[in-house]
């Protein structure tokens, strides 16, 4: 992902992130444009070994996926930005509640431009 955001022109990027229990992390990284986003964003995902996808956290251009033991990541594109959101908790109902709040919060304020 970090050769990709570079590559593509990475305007900028910031991090918020939590320890837990749960670990929380939301990243944003300003690309020039939607394209060079979606090429990050597909990175992001495509390094998520050992992930599988989730349909019932998914939306329409926000894949969300899953270890099944704790953890939920996705990432999104919005206007140029590429949107990181993850959970880990070593409890997984505690892990997604999280994640499903956060999320949700996230796309009321920021909807992925991107539907891929």
């Amino acid at each position: 992902m970090r050769n990709a955001a570079l590559q593509g022109g990475m305007i900028d990027g910031w991090i918020n992130r939590t320890d837990g229990p749960p670990s929380v992390v939301l990243l944003t990284v300003r690309m020039p444009n939607d394209g060079a986003a979606s090429a990050v964003a597909q990175a992001y995902l495509n390094d998520q070994q050992g992930l599988s996808p989730d349909k019932d956290l998914s939306y329409q251009g926000v894949q969300v996926v899953t270890t099944g033991g704790g953890v939920f990541r996705t990432a999104y594109v919005a206007h140029g930005f590429v949107v990181i959101v993850e959970t880990s908790d070593p409890n997984e109902q505690n892990a997604e509640n999280t994640f499903q709040q956060l999320l949700t919060q996230q796309l009321s304020q920021t909807p992925p431009t991107v539907r891929g």
